[in-house]
């Protein structure tokens, strides 16, 4: 969505002048957040029922170049993984209505290699029933509060190398 072209500067020669769209957030009806960034960065989608650490979260990872998609319930997110690639998920473990361990098994439904790419966040790691969920699933997680260089350093291990690049993840972006 940005622009690129020459203009003349005689006697010098020419300028080359590139716009890039700014990133901005777009709250729909549901309090959900969408970063506009578009083009084909890594898609990640935050679900956690508390608003503002799904919008910390998501603020910070637009801030280190991801698309970022935010929802505060799962059940939303399910909804949400229909019609949108992801390439990340960050979820919360402990929700109402739809706690992880459900959505989990939903996403590993419809979506067996996403399910693989979710990240937890919790603050119940220790718990005998967290901790062999958390184990048992294959995904990694993350005990709050945590440090964003950590949760960087997760998304770095779960993110595919590249975005996918297939032609429904760029009509997807190129739809948004």
């Amino acid at each position: 969505d940005g622009r690129i072209w020459a203009e003349e500067n005689s006697p010098s020669g020419a300028i080359l002048i590139l716009e890039l769209p700014v990133v901005e957030h777009r709250p729909n009806e549901d309090g959900e957040t969408v970063g506009s960034s578009g083009g084909c960065l890594p898609h990640i989608l935050v679900v956690d029922d508390e608003p503002e650490v799904a919008h910390y979260v998501g603020e910070f990872l637009e801030q280190e170049g991801f698309k970022v998609t935010t929802t505060t319930r799962a059940r939303k997110a399910l909804t949400l993984l229909e019609r949108t690639k992801v390439d990340l998920i960050i979820s919360d473990l402990s929700m109402p209505q739809m706690g992880g361990r459900q959505f989990w098994q939903q996403v590993r439904e419809s979506k067996p290699d996403l399910a693989r790419r979710i990240i937890f966040s919790t603050g119940d790691s220790s718990g005998k029933r967290s901790l062999s969920f958390l184990r048992s699933s294959g995904c990694a997680w993350i005990e709050k509060p945590f440090e964003p260089d950590e949760l960087l350093r997760l998304i770095g291990e779960r993110l595919p190398s590249e975005p996918d690049l297939s032609l429904e993840h760029r009509e997807v972006a190129e739809a948004a």
